[in-house]
């Protein structure tokens, strides 16, 4: 079921999930959808989906990708930020940098999405500003302080609002100190070692690296994968639709550095997969055998991100 904010009607809901699909990664589901406004970077969608939180000019998704994006096991806080012109949707990643998806386009939307980013991300600390109360009538100290964000009651000399605006603070009644709402519910630090009780996202919903597009230069891997110290070798040199498994091998040259799809496509699909590492890596192995015509084994390695670290094993008849 996915859910929808006030102002996304059936028709929009449908017209959205076919621009949103394109850029969705493997097992990605979207769980809910709403408009949000934002001019910089021009947006009109909220995208909350299994696996991260994005904002969109959704007519161009499909091509030019999420303007704001940030995966659900690296948030760290959920903020309904209230400004001058709505509420806004903000997102603070592990590393302490704020992502601004948007200001809400329907009031109930804040609460639906507040509610379901909450649950998708328990971890998460999660904040909702208040909004300040435009003060009425005549100015008084109270009033004063209380537009300002301080709770404080103070009592003049003489009586009336003019007696209680006159500058100067009751002697008896000092005013309390400035503490903002969203400060007064940061949790405490825990020591150096430690984390919050509750706070780390479960293994699988943590930033997973995407493996199955090759990196463009520039674009960060994980120190651990094959492209950290490998580049992509680029298109592939052709392919052979017919013929046993070592002419195929022949025609795409060394496997190093590519990904599963583009070696299944080349090969076909292998026999056999088994995982060979704690850290995920495994291996795929295709192999033939026949009383009438050639013998081959072929087994090649691939990291936990399915990218091929190189031939293991390799062996054909005469």
């Amino acid at each position: 079921m996915i859910l929808r904010g006030a102002s996304v009607k059936d028709s929009v809901a449908a017209n959205w999930l076919g621009k949103i699909a394109p850029v969705c990664r493997q097992g990605e589901v979207v769980t809910l959808i709403a408009r949000v406004s934002s001019l910089k970077p021009l947006c009109d969608g909220l995208v909350v989906t299994n696996v991260r939180v994005m904002a969109a000019l959704v007519q161009d998704l499909s091509k030019r990708g999420p303007k704001v994006a940030l995966d659900l096991g690296d948030v760290a806080r959920i903020v309904v930020a209230a400004r001058a012109s709505g509420e806004f949707l903000v997102l603070t990643d592990r590393a302490g940098q704020e992502h601004s998806f948007g200001r809400f386009a329907h009031d109930s939307d804040i609460d639906l999405v507040r509610r379901h980013l909450g649950a998708m991300a328990p971890w998460a600390h999660l904040v909702v500003e208040t909004p300040a109360q435009t003060p009425t009538g005549p100015p008084t100290e109270t009033t004063v302080r209380s537009f300002l964000g301080t709770v404080t009651t103070t009592t003049g000399f003489g009586s009336g609002p003019e007696a209680a605006f006159n500058g100067r603070e009751s002697p008896t009644q000092p005013s309390p100190p400035r503490v903002s709402a969203a400060s007064a519910e940061e949790p405490a630090v825990p020591p150096e070692g430690f984390v919050a009780y509750g706070s780390q996202p479960p293994p699988d919903l943590r930033p997973r690296f995407d493996g199955s597009r090759p990196p463009k230069p520039g674009d960060p891997v994980p120190a651990d994968c094959v492209w950290a110290t490998r580049k992509h070798p680029g298109p592939m040199p052709g392919r052979a639709t017919f013929g046993n498994f070592a002419k195929r091998m022949r025609v795409m040259g060394d496997p190093t550095a590519r990904t599963e799809a583009e070696i299944v496509a080349a090969l076909g699909r292998p026999q056999s997969r088994s995982v060979i590492g704690a850290d995920g890596s495994y291996l795929l192995q295709w192999q033939h055998t026949s009383n009438w015509s050639y013998n081959s084994h072929f087994a090649l390695q691939f990291d936990q991100y399915g990218v091929c670290a190189g031939i293991t094993h390799q062996w054909q008849s005469l």
